[in-house]
């Protein structure tokens, strides 16, 4: 892999070139600066400094990687390993390929899935759109006995960190699948908030299509609105279906079983956004996934993961992307 292989200087370089454009003019990071041009390299320090307001600044300053401790090589290093894992990348795996501590990878990935929710694309989504849902954590574990047992599928009876995914999948031109995918999280799929967000996520004048879950009847009223049943088919007669949809949660389901084997529930909208930004980069080389990577997270800052072991939480406000 070439970007093992990179200097400290080179990913520097590569940093400044993604954050500030080819010609590498720098921008103060004082928001009440913002001058171009008006500073110097300190060397001793790998920092630029204001002559303007005397502020110092360095190439991943107010970006996901702000008060970083890893090497710039070793963090373009964990994209480009991010970037070649088509189901994912569990803190383990990443800990053992940077040679760092488990909590140093788990907190680094979630920089890295928290800039692509930052940087999404927050227009609707148009023209015909697929839309589905999936639940997650809702089993608990079963008693040894039988006679202990419970009927799981009871409400009552299912985990309280049950969550469920909703998709929302515009298609393309006809064999292009795909083209664009937003998420959301909720606590149950028949609750109300649940069209609430799939409003949010798709333009009027859309098509949708779904299955026949009683929730998804109440979008006839928004969109034009077309339905495959399950119980008969999977695909209609006349071509309806949300295979796309269902090909977003196939992939979401290996990733769960693969790699991560369970997705917490207060970090459930991070996964999902991940393998949202997979499906609609499924076409794309490595590299250009890479550059994309590079771009998201030094185009954002992180809200939830600056300090995250000193402060023991996390925030749960972005639960849809």
């Amino acid at each position: 892999m070439a970007v093992a292989r990179l200097t400290e200087a080179q990913s520097r370089d590569i940093l400044a070139r993604m954050r500030w454009g080819e010609d590498g003019t720098q921008v103060c990071q004082d928001p009440d600066c913002g001058l171009r041009e008006h500073h110097y390299w300190i060397e001793s320090r790998k920092q630029w400094r204001c002559r303007g307001c005397g502020s110092s600044f360095s190439v991943t300053t107010n970006t996901a990687f702000a008060d970083r401790k890893l090497e710039l090589t070793t963090l373009l290093f964990a994209i480009a390993t991010f970037a070649e894992s088509p189901k994912g990348m569990s803190a383990v795996k990443l800990s053992h390929f940077i040679g760092c501590a488990i909590k140093t990878a788990f907190v680094l990935l979630h920089k890295i899935r928290e800039a692509i929710i930052l940087t999404n694309d927050p227009t609707p989504l148009t023209g015909e759109v697929e839309v589905d849902g999936a639940r997650f954590n809702h089993h608990i574990r079963k008693a040894n006995r039988i006679e202990h047992r419970i009927d799981q599928r009871l409400e009552r009876n299912q985990s309280p960190n049950r969550a469920e995914v909703i998709t929302v999948r515009q298609r393309g031109e006809p064999g292009e699948g795909a083209v664009r995918t937003k998420v959301a999280v909720v606590r149950r799929e028949t609750d109300p908030e649940t069209v609430h967000e799939i409003r949010a996520m798709v333009a009027p004048g859309a098509t949708i299509i779904s299955d026949e879950a009683p929730i998804f009847r109440e979008l006839a009223r928004f969109y034009d609105h077309q339905t495959v049943v399950h119980a008969e088919c999977y695909s209609s007669p006349d071509g309806v279906n949300e295979n796309q949809a269902e090909s977003y949660f196939a992939r979401i389901r290996r990733s769960q079983y693969g790699e991560h084997h369970r997705f917490s529930r207060d970090y459930l909208i991070r996964y999902a956004s991940e393998i949202a930004f997979r499906e609609d980069t499924r076409r794309h080389s490595d590299h250009t996934i890479w550059n994309d990577l590079i771009r998201r997270c030094t185009a954002s800052g992180t809200t939830s993961f600056r300090g995250y072991w000193q402060r023991g939480r996390v925030r749960r406000g972005l639960m849809a992307a």
